[in-house]
């Protein structure tokens, strides 16, 4: 099989870890190309550089206790490079395991120096809401500086570094944990913005439904169906692990800022609350979809019917008359053809208006 089919198979990497000990380093992923870069961010109130580093042993060195320390590492197929950041700063194999291995929930874990978080970043594939794009971020926070690794080269960071670039933005008065905040209340708000988006998807889809019901509206339906599941799936995780920062004490978070991890938490409270709206929504779409299907058969076996009940007497009179016997007193009227021909129209008058009165025109 080639390289090419693997990568849309993720089964496939997965089952390399078969067999293999804990906190052994395997990429599982399909994005397997390009080069591991390393940027590095530091910054404090008065000034802030980014520079991009050739290895990975350079880290350590950079680091400035008195700044914030941020390195951004993008391409975790490399593991040569995220194993030696590992261990550069003493991170567990178990959790640098974590960091390849892409999919795993989302979830936050507390040790005494540092701190692990992963996130799931989903986004709309060629801007079509309807095929979703997932990338796992990991982060960990450490005493002086803050790691994060991307899955792929992305500009998903930039507002953030556009905001550190800024002369006296608020971000630059903060300390390492406020930069974790920023960065996971950035991927929060992208979960906020991609479920108005299915919110307003669904909403333009029953639209459509009532107005003209298509086959392809209910494989729309069930594709939103499969996207909120795995929202859901993503979400939850990481809103319970929220909890964790709130209630322990850790010197890596400073008080001061536990509120802003809060804030966090409620946003996603409030995109749970989206969450399950919109699945509820488009859970009567289908309903509605079967509906209006139905309806539109009904009205048209409704039509067929009519037609078939005005043909009934017109097709007897026709069928009566088109008997071969000899002797019918009524073929040898001389106007009988349109005496025929006016009893049929009556007949057929005489039903519309009946069904006009019933109602069922």
């Amino acid at each position: 099989m080639t390289k090419d089919s693997n990568k849309n198979k993720p089964w496939k990497n997965r089952n390399r870890k078969a067999g293999l000990s804990p906190g052994t380093l395997v990429y599982v992923g399909k994005n397997q190309e390009g080069l591991s870069t390393i940027h590095c961010t530091r910054y404090d109130e008065s000034q802030a550089h980014t520079i991009r580093l050739d290895s990975a042993g350079e880290i350590s060195a950079l680091v400035e206790p008195d700044k914030v320390n941020w390195f951004n590492v993008t391409g975790i197929h490399n593991t040569s490079v995220v194993d030696r950041i590992g261990k550069e700063f003493g991170i567990h194999p178990l959790v640098m395991e974590d960091i390849l291995n892409t999919s795993q929930r989302p979830k936050i874990e507390i040790y005494d120096s540092y701190i692990f978080v992963s996130l799931k970043v989903v986004y709309p594939n060629d801007g079509q809401i309807q095929t979703l794009q997932e990338e796992q971020i990991s982060f960990i926070l450490t005493e002086d500086c803050l790691l994060s690794f991307q899955e792929i080269d992305s500009d998903y960071f930039q507002p953030i570094r556009e905001r550190i670039d800024r002369s006296g933005s608020r971000i630059r008065s903060k300390n390492t944990d406020y930069l974790l905040f920023a960065l996971i209340d950035l991927v929060v708000d992208h979960y906020l913005s991609l479920i108005e988006h299915i919110g307003d998807d669904i909403q333009t889809l029953e639209d459509k439904i009532f107005n003209q019901p298509e086959r392809e509206h209910l494989s729309m339906v069930m594709t939103n169906k499969r996207n909120l599941l795995h929202l859901h799936k993503i979400i939850t995780p990481i809103r319970e692990s929220l909890l964790k920062i709130k209630s322990t004490n850790t010197s890596l978070i400073d008080p001061g800022n536990k509120i802003f991890f809060e804030d966090v938490h409620d946003h996603l409270a409030s995109v749970k609350e989206s969450l399950d709206l919109y699945f509820e929504l488009n859970k009567s779409l289908r309903e509605s979809y079967m509906s209006s299907i139905g309806f539109k058969t009904n009205e048209v076996m409704k039509l067929l019917t009519i037609i078939s009940t005005l043909f009934i007497p017109l097709t007897f009179i026709v069928g009566v008359y088109g008997m071969n016997f000899s002797h019918m007193p009524e073929l040898s009227w001389p106007h009988g053809y349109f005496y025929i021909w006016g009893l049929m129209i009556l007949i057929t008058i005489l039903l519309i208006i009946y069904f006009k009165k019933r109602k069922w025109l």
